[in-house]
């Protein structure tokens, strides 16, 4: 959901491969959420998993649901998972390990590609005829592959009812795309800010600014404090226009498409919302070379308290615990402009019509949703659930998690648009072209409408 890789938690939720966010919603006026990734990308090594200490906090197999009872399974099964950190792999030894021993005729095969070239990968493989049966993906890559014919449709393919009517609906109805379930979300985010207290009171900031002119003054004075940086901008990589774009043009009111579901952009809220991050770069308020500014970086910069604020997922909480549990933090939802936004994201279960074993497939992903395993999972995580009742959880309604929570209420999306991934690129491009030469939000916002008009004639 961030966009993968971290060493205590990456989320892509989202924003991974090249696009940066996992989508939530059709629409960007959803309530739900979208990255995932969207993220920085953690390569990790293809996993075969055997059976190897159990986390402490994977459900035991007799809360395996669905899974058990008269063993009719049998045959292979591959399932690709996404690099979020480094407990993917003992985490994915358990699973096997569990599900085995309630399916032993299945021979089970999870796999973590490198991330880099996860996407590519996947798409050939569909291609060829010989993908996995089952892959974590990001939503954003959903409707290229749906357009070419390789995923079946969750409900059609016989997945419990049970299950999906827990889940929450607009993160559920989310991943349909043109009216099929090709998506099945196992995970949430959006985004909030998380600031260094002990840096802002020191600036004598003691209450989270509301407005981002707000914001921005406070800024100033924690600049003026002496802070090393006192916002982190990921300026590199992958969510510089899924996320860190529409941080502030959803602010001022931006949509990504219209009533049709074609994408477009609306040049006042671009120009108004790419003049507060102008301004911050040309006063200083970020780390200098704002554009080599990439995903682990803002992590350390953060947890170690060299950054005294910044924007990103719930991901980074975890990250505190394990390399920065001396710094003290807080969270608050990201200001507003014209109106209370933030961006949300999501990342889905796809099945492809080609796998081999359409019914240990739907199985183990049944088994994978379990509520309770899937809630262990998204918490080691450090991303928001999808079952509707976990959100009134005392998890995610105190500490930092609040912020989060509280934000999917006025979350949008990346829309789910075959263009977006060659959008993407041409808006990270003028982006990172009025940062390097001064040339201003109005150009970089005109950049991002020709741009757009050259790909949807």
């Amino acid at each position: 959901m961030r966009q993968p890789a971290k060493g205590s938690s990456t989320a892509i939720f989202g924003l991974l491969a090249s696009v940066a966010v996992a989508v939530a919603a059709c629409t960007s006026s959803s309530t739900g959420s979208s990255p995932a990734v969207s993220g920085s990308t953690s390569s990790a090594p293809t996993v075969s998993s055997s059976s190897s200490a159990a986390p402490s906090s994977v459900p035991s197999v007799a809360a395996a649901g669905s899974a058990a009872g008269s063993d009719t399974l049998s045959g292979n099964l591959r399932v690709d998972f996404i690099a979020y950190d480094a407990k993917m792999q003992p985490w994915l030894d358990q699973v096997k390990a569990d599900f085995t021993r309630l399916h032993p005729n299945v021979k089970l095969t999870l796999e973590v590609p490198n991330l880099d070239q996860y996407r590519d990968s996947l798409t050939t493989q569909a291609q060829g005829g010989s993908p996995p049966d089952v892959a974590e993906v990001a939503t954003s890559w959903m409707p290229a592959l749906a357009d070419a014919g390789v995923l079946d449709d969750w409900e059609a393919s016989g997945y419990r009812k049970d299950l999906l009517g827990q889940m929450d609906p607009t993160l559920r109805d989310g991943a349909r795309y043109k009216s099929k379930l090709v998506g099945l979300s196992y995970g949430a985010s959006a985004r909030a800010v998380f600031y260094n207290t002990d840096a802002w009171t020191k600036a004598g900031v003691t209450t989270p600014p509301a407005t981002w002119d707000e914001f921005l003054d406070d800024l100033r004075k924690v600049k003026q404090s002496g802070a090393k940086i006192p916002f982190y901008y990921e300026g590199k990589g992958q969510e510089a226009m899924a996320a860190w774009f529409n941080y502030v043009y959803f602010a001022y009111g931006g949509e990504l498409a219209d009533s049709s579901g074609k994408l477009t952009i609306n040049k006042d809220a671009c120009v108004k919302g790419l003049t507060i991050w102008d301004t911050m770069n040309k006063e200083g308020l970020f780390e200098p070379n704002v554009t080599a500014g990439d995903f682990t970086a803002q992590t350390k910069s953060m947890v170690s308290g060299d950054a005294t604020a910044t924007i990103t997922g719930p991901w980074l909480i975890p990250s505190y615990a394990s390399d920065g549990p001396n710094t003290k933090y807080a969270t608050f939802q990201i200001p507003r402009g014209t109106t209370q936004a933030t961006v949300g994201v999501t990342d889905v279960y796809v099945q492809f019509r080609d796998g081999k074993n359409k019914e240990a497939a739907r199985a183990f992903v049944e088994y994978l949703m379990d509520p309770a395993r899937d809630l262990q999972f998204i918490k080691d995580r450090g991303f928001l659930p999808v079952y509707s009742a976990q959100f009134n959880l005392p998890d995610f309604q105190n500490g930092p998690f609040k912020a989060f929570t509280d934000a999917l209420l006025h979350a949008k999306s990346v829309p789910l648009n075959a263009n977006w991934t060659q959008f993407d690129k041409i808006g990270t491009n003028a982006v990172t072209a009025m940062y390097l030469d001064k040339s201003g939000p109005d150009k970089a916002c005109q950049a991002m409408i020709d741009g757009l008009a050259g790909i949807q004639q």
